[in-house]
């Protein structure tokens, strides 16, 4: 992709494949916003982060989604998502956070334009307390 961003985050990852989640996307000027919706998939890839802290801090500044980022676009959140190949795993999404009303629902739920493509991202950890290893 020639989008900075996505070309930062390919040396930075390695593609596992497509992955869907339950959501729905909503047009926003030049990117999508990904919300929370049953009754609705949502196509994306799934990616295995080479420095998961390091790269979702990064991320997370770009997408202006951290803790002290006031009424923040997106968050990150956990999330099943069903990998081919893989099954259900645990990846991190960014979720849209603000109200979608008056936002034109996309009729495609998968975003594929010229420049830039909706992610799941996946974070490695070694000992996660009290949960299952994401894969």
């Amino acid at each position: 992709s020639p989008h900075p961003m996505a070309r930062w985050l390919a040396r930075r990852s390695r593609l596992l494949g497509p992955a869907w989640l339950p959501g729905r996307l909503y047009a926003l000027p030049g990117y999508p916003a990904l919300v929370d919706a049953s009754g609705a998939r949502v196509r994306g890839e799934l990616l295995a982060l080479a420095r998961p802290l390091a790269v979702l801090a990064e991320l997370d500044r770009y997408e202006a989604a951290g803790p002290a980022v006031p009424n923040p676009e997106f968050r990150r959140v956990p999330r099943p998502v069903q990998a081919e190949g893989l099954g259900e795993v645990t990846a991190w999404v960014y979720l849209y956070a603000r109200p979608v009303a008056g936002l034109r629902p996309l009729v495609t739920q998968e975003w594929l334009p010229k420049s830039m493509k909706i992610s799941l991202m996946r974070e490695r950890f070694r000992n996660r307390p009290g949960g299952r290893q994401p894969f």
